[in-house]
């Protein structure tokens, strides 16, 4: 049933040949298209194979069928006499018709397919065949010439165009297939197969049976055909159901549906060969835009990358003002605070000053009060001494003296006493104006600190928003010339390109003029060779003959080269280096080496820092190592420095006393290495016992040990130091003193310079400041040398290769 349906909707496609709809509406006929491909996918061998079988039988059939008749025709003529009539003007007339009958190959069809949906009114088929019909052979002629010079179909048809009539016509007709519909529709096939096979002939006028038997048939195929042809419209098709008068017209039908089918089919398969090229081309046009997707991406990351460093430059150097109008801000807070904490100095002071004042004139009025007190009491002991004596005297007197003088007595005590009321009210009246006076110059010396206070944070709001303006203007103003700068380089590049390749050619010139002239020159300085050569080959040989002879009498030792030295003490470096960037905590700024506001003085803070510490480092080494030969291995080595000291004297002969120990001669220096080498022996061999070389690898041990802590404890005073940070420090002092062990057995004398003047190096302190409050500062030591390889020329200072010394100054004002 899916089949047939299928096979009809593409009979209905072939004949109506629409077009596809609007732009809108190509995208879901694209999805149908893609649908019905992959439906179909299945069945397309078979389809092909019905294709090619329909063909064949429409071509190989005729004669068979012809046959078929005229044998049927000879038996019925032996039972019906009146049949043989018919039956020889039906065999001229097959034989003509098969003489005129065009033969169809496939691609080929009778009709033209329009695509017009013209609506004839076909009249049923009562009215057509009513009567008794009489086809002439004029008739059945024009209908063949018809059908023959109808211009063939166009075979190339495009996929989308039939997928989607195909897909609108299945969804128009959908909810109408049923049973009976499929049935009608297989028997529209067989019959259209059988008079497709069949040649027509022309029915016989007096022939009353036969001609009721094609009415019949035309009654019964004229509504399939009808069905067929609302569901197919085409003005050609329309055409012939509506006149179908002869079994020519049928014939014709059929072949259109016939040859509608066989399009269908091969116009579907050159659709799918399209389809596959314009896959095969989509692949490759997507290979290819990924591609120059991929390219352009890859320009614009770099695009990106260069205009990301750019403007991470750009951001260093704005960073780099901001830092120091913030310096300056912070240098105008401190200001502002130093005049605030003086205005408060001034204020307590003479808060004090007058408190001290009122302090006085109260021991003041006190003393007074005192004073009329004792006078008091010197009247009253007066007065009872000169009444005792009047007493004696005169007793009756005395009684009246008393009564006067008791009488006196308390007037005076009277007067005395308001006196002292008054002078008391007077005292505390005074109190009150000196208090009110300190109330008042106290309170206009708030205000007028508070009025001053007011306008230094306005004035300080006001500078701030100025440096911000100023910050701002800055910024704008290095941005336009940052680009007039960029615009004069690219101009300035474009005229250096010019200079340069003129140059180029200026040079390529006189570069030709110079081989010319060198090959001249070669040629005569290879003959003057030539001759050197052989002179000074006599004399190498005399000197690689006594050279040999004093070999022989030499130790043998290695020695170390200048390179090698180099290698080795630029890796301590490195290390020192590394270990001094660590980060100082400022939970710890009170055991910082110095305060936090003399490292703000500096220019850079974080490299001052690190220099800081790069000093202390390398002085402990020094102390710990370098200094001497022999003072990495600790207390024994401090014993060997004292007999090497005492044996060859202390003078070093260098003025700047860049070197401990006695002056470079032949005898010190092979005391020197032959006692280093015992040494390196000594640590070199497995600890026990009570053996002397046993206690000198102890004292080495311990030496190393101490060193390590020493680091660990100046590196602690700063940040906190971690275990992996404490290995590496001894990965380095362990890695300096087998380096120092190892110069300690050359025959040169080797020595660390840890200053650039006579001054003596110390570890990064406060106290360790001198007057001018400056502190010299190693950040790398220079590595001399003093002699060559075989322990001669000893005066001859020099500095070893690629290990020159970098010193400094920190400042604390």
């Amino acid at each position: 049933m899916g089949k047939r349906s299928r096979l009809l909707r593409e009979f209905r496609g072939a004949l109506t040949g629409r077009q596809t709809g609007p732009n809108s509406e190509e995208s879901e006929e694209r999805q149908r298209l893609k649908e019905e491909a992959r439906k179909e996918k299945a069945g397309k061998i078979e389809a092909q194979s019905g294709a090619n079988a329909a063909w064949a039988n429409d071509q190989s059939g005729r004669g068979h069928t012809s046959q078929r008749r005229r044998g049927h025709r000879r038996s019925t003529a032996r039972e019906d006499p009146s049949a043989s009539r018919s039956e020889g003007r039906e065999t001229s007339y097959e034989q003509d018709t098969q003489q005129e009958r065009p033969m169809n190959y496939p691609g080929e069809s009778p009709i033209n397919y329009g695509t017009s949906n013209a609506n004839f009114s076909g009249s049923s088929p009562n009215a057509g065949f009513s009567g008794p019909h009489v086809s002439s052979r004029n008739e059945v002629s024009d209908q063949r010439v018809r059908s023959r010079n109808e211009p063939p179909s166009p075979r190339p048809r495009q996929e989308s165009d039939i997928n989607s009539f195909v897909a609108q016509d299945s969804m128009r007709q959908a909810p109408e297939m049923n049973r009976s519909s499929v049935s009608e529709i297989t028997s529209l096939e067989n019959k259209g197969n059988s008079f497709g096979k069949t040649e027509p002939f022309e029915p016989e006028l007096h022939d009353t049976e036969s001609r009721i038997d094609w009415n019949m048939i035309l009654e019964n195929l004229y509504p399939i055909l009808d069905e067929l042809r609302h569901g197919c419209p085409s003005p050609r098709f329309d055409a012939l159901v509506t006149n179908l008068r002869s079994p020519a017209d049928i014939e014709v039908t059929m072949k259109i549906v016939i040859q509608a089918y066989k399009d269908a089919t091969w116009g579907r398969q050159e659709v799918e060969q399209t389809l596959k090229k314009l896959e095969t081309s989509f692949k490759s046009l997507q290979i290819e835009s990924e591609k120059t997707l991929s390219q352009r991406t890859w320009k614009l990351n770099e695009d990106i990358a260069q205009i990301q460093r750019k403007h991470q430059r750009e951001i260093g150097i704005l960073e780099g003002r901001l830092l120091a109008v913030e310096s300056h801000f912070n240098s105008q807070e401190h200001r502002h605070e130093d005049q605030m904490n003086r205005l408060r100095g001034e204020h307590q002071r003479e808060g004090k000053a007058q408190a001290d004042e009122h302090d006085l004139q109260r021991q003041r009025l006190k003393s007074q009060l005192t004073l009329l007190k004792n006078k008091t009491d010197t009247d009253m002991k007066a007065l009872r001494d000169r009444h005792e004596q009047e007493k004696y005297e005169n007793k009756i007197a005395a009684e009246q003296e008393l009564v006067r003088i008791r009488s006196e007595l308390e007037r005076r005590l009277h007067d005395t006493q308001q006196s002292l009321s008054s002078v008391a009210e007077t005292h505390r009246l005074e109190i009150a104006a000196i208090n009110r006076r300190n109330e008042d110059e106290r309170f206009r010396i708030s205000q007028d600190f508070a009025i001053e206070t007011n306008q230094l944070e306005r004035n300080h709001a006001l500078k701030l928003d100025q440096m911000v303006a100023n910050y701002e203007n800055e910024k704008k103003a290095l941005v336009a010339d940052l680009r007039n700068a960029k615009s004069q380089y690219d101009k300035r590049l474009g005229e250096m390109s010019i200079q340069l390749e003129q140059e180029i050619e200026g040079r390529d010139r006189r570069v030709d003029a110079l081989k010319a002239e060198y090959e001249s020159e070669k040629t005569e300085m290879r003959a003057s060779h030539e001759k050197e050569k052989i002179s000074l080959t006599r004399g190498l040989q005399e000197s690689v003959e006594v050279l040999k002879g004093a070999l022989v009498k030499r130790d043998h030792f290695k020695a170390m080269s200048d390179h090698e030295l180099s290698y080795r003490f630029q890796e301590i470096s490195s290390e020192v280096d590394d270990l001094a960037r660590i980060r100082w905590d400022q939970r710890q700024v009170s055991t910082w080496p110095f305060p936090d506001q003399s490292l703000q003085h500096s220019e850079n803070e974080r490299r001052m820092k690190q220099y800081l510490i790069q000093n202390t480092l390398w002085v402990i080494l020094y102390e710990r190592v370098f200094c001497t030969p022999f003072r990495v291995l600790g207390e024994e080595g401090k014993a060997l420095e004292r007999d090497w000291i005492h044996e060859f004297g202390s003078d070093s002969g260098v003025s700047s006393s860049q070197i401990l120990g006695p002056r470079p001669t032949k005898e010190s220096e092979v005391w020197r290495y032959e006692t280093m080498k015992k040494c390196v022996e000594a640590t070199s061999q497995a600890s026990g016992g009570v053996d002397p070389k046993n206690a000198l690898k102890r004292d080495y041990e311990r030496s190393v040990t101490e060193t390590v802590q020493e680091l660990f404890e100046e590196l602690g005073k700063v940040s906190a130091v971690s275990s992996s940070e404490k290995q590496r420090m001894g990965d380095l002092v362990r890695k300096a003193a087998k380096l120092w062990m190892e110069i300690g057995q050359q025959r040169y004398r080797m020595f660390v310079l840890m200053s650039d003047t006579d001054i003596e190096p110390t570890r990064s302190r406060f106290e360790a400041v001198n007057r001018d409050g400056k502190l010299g500062l190693v950040v790398i030591p220079e590595l001399r040398r003093m002699g060559n390889a075989q322990g001669e020329k000893l005066d001859k200072n020099e500095l070893i290769m690629d290990c020159k010394g970098k010193f400094s100054v920190f400042s604390t004002n």
